[in-house]
């Protein structure tokens, strides 16, 4: 693993906005409590479909985008839209019901922003869908930006989405830190020259985001808050 450029025990570590200025963030099973709800999307696709269903399969992959998704388990091109389409409509029929915020987000973020951090989002999904979720769950007003899998030609682990987040931003990578749940989050941080953090409340093990790269890895809000001096 590449070594970051703090060289004091990760228990000491302090990020502060005179170091790093931006703070993005993946979406879903970092800020977003919805990935039972994206489970429960794919399967009722490849029940519907027909197609052979392996638990664990499936969920290794979030990170990419539905099309890269769909293109790995349909059987043709054809039925590569007929899975996005039936994907997007499962989804948004349990929306409501299954996405939240973590309780901890919406404060985290609010004192993020008052510190003088900017804030953004990168994220596997499609941009709409997203910013649809960040608004229902309250958590859009801290955000500066978003970038969507569907505004890059190759979604994480790829770096180019972050990338764009960084330009419209007018961000440096190396002032720049990304947050992420998911092996994919790492690698992609790492490709865009940013600091990685791996938080183990969602789709990743610890040993899964270690060996994808990240710079440190937190194991819950309370740890997470300590990392900014929030608390």
């Amino acid at each position: 693993m590449k070594q970051n450029k703090h060289s004091k025990p990760q228990s000491d570590l302090v990020i502060k906005p005179q170091e790093y200025k931006t703070v993005l963030f993946d979406q879903d099973g970092t800020l977003i409590d919805s990935i039972e709800l994206i489970h429960k999307s794919y399967r009722q696709v490849f029940d519907y479909l027909e197609l052979p269903w392996k638990e664990g399969e499936v969920m290794k992959h979030l990170g990419r985008s539905l099309v890269e998704i769909s293109e790995l388990y349909a059987k043709d091109s054809v039925q590569a839209a007929q899975f996005r389409e039936l994907y997007s409509y499962f989804y948004r029929q349990d929306h409501d019901e299954y996405t939240k915020a973590f309780p901890e987000a919406t404060a985290f973020l609010q004192n993020l922003q008052a510190k003088g951090f900017v804030l953004g989002v990168v994220t596997g999904k499609r941009h709409d869908p997203a910013r649809e979720s960040l608004e229902y769950t309250g958590l859009w007003p801290y955000m500066k930006n978003l970038v969507g899998a569907d505004e890059v030609e190759q979604s994480k682990p790829a770096p180019y989405s972050l990338l764009k987040a960084l330009d419209q931003l007018d961000s440096k990578a190396s002032e720049s830190l990304y947050i992420g749940d998911g092996a994919f989050d790492m690698t992609a941080a790492k490709s865009a020259g940013m600091l990685a953090i791996a938080v183990t409340w969602g789709i990743g093990s610890e040993e899964e985001l270690r060996e994808a790269g990240a710079d440190i890895i937190v194991k819950s809000w309370k740890e997470l808050n300590n990392l900014f001096e929030l608390n």
